[in-house]
């Protein structure tokens, strides 16, 4: 299993090396897409919204 390597630097300026399995990062990374493709329905549904009560506020 292939291992990523990351550099956490604290507050105090300590390193600190965390290795994370490669398949913890590919799991990460789909959270994250997942949560940005949320946000961006999100956006889209909101919108919508607003256009349709702006269109029945003018009638």
């Amino acid at each position: 299993m292939a291992k990523v390597l990351l550099k956490v630097v604290d507050g105090t300026g300590h390193q600190h090396a965390a290795e994370i399995a490669l398949r913890d990062v590919k799991m990460i990374k789909a959270r994250v897409l997942v949560g940005l493709w949320l946000i961006k329905l999100g956006c889209a549904v909101m919108s919508v919204r607003s256009e349709s009560e702006g269109s029945d506020a003018a009638r």
